[in-house]
């Protein structure tokens, strides 16, 4: 099943999501570059992964946000005893996932034009109407 019919399935059956809350087809997928998500944690495949990310302050709006480490930098540490998908079934479902997102690739090919609604450098403008750099 696609990502957005287990998500409307998990809720129709009145399932909860991990917070408590409805579904929605970030958490069946997550981030490819992060690798979180429940089809691409390695978690349940018996793996922890440490240092996936850091927390920088980000100088405009003093909040911590996020940032993916080079995977040079994780730690691999094998955890059977919390495996819950063995390995013949993870390898068909990432086999799945990469089909479908070269198969995305083809139908939406990237551009150099810029997003609307995007900074220059690929974030987001703070408002809708905003200049270049996030100010009115």
């Amino acid at each position: 099943m696609a990502p957005r019919k287990i998500v409307a399935c998990l809720n129709e059956e009145g399932i909860r999501g991990p917070c408590g809350a409805l579904w929605n087809a970030s958490t069946i997928n997550g981030s490819r570059l992060r690798r979180n998500g429940i089809l691409s944690n390695e978690l349940y495949r018996g793996y922890i992964i440490y240092n996936r990310q850091s927390l920088v302050r980000d100088p405009e709006t003093g909040k911590r946000v996020s940032r993916p480490n080079p995977e040079t930098e994780w730690t691999t540490i094998a955890a059977p005893h919390l495996r819950i998908i063995d390995k013949d079934t993870w390898r068909a479902v990432q086999a799945i996932k990469d089909s479908c997102s070269s198969l995305r690739a083809v139908m939406l090919p990237r551009t150099s034009e810029p997003m609307p609604f995007r900074r220059p450098d690929g974030g987001r403008l703070k408002r809708t109407f905003s200049g270049p750099n996030g100010t009115s």
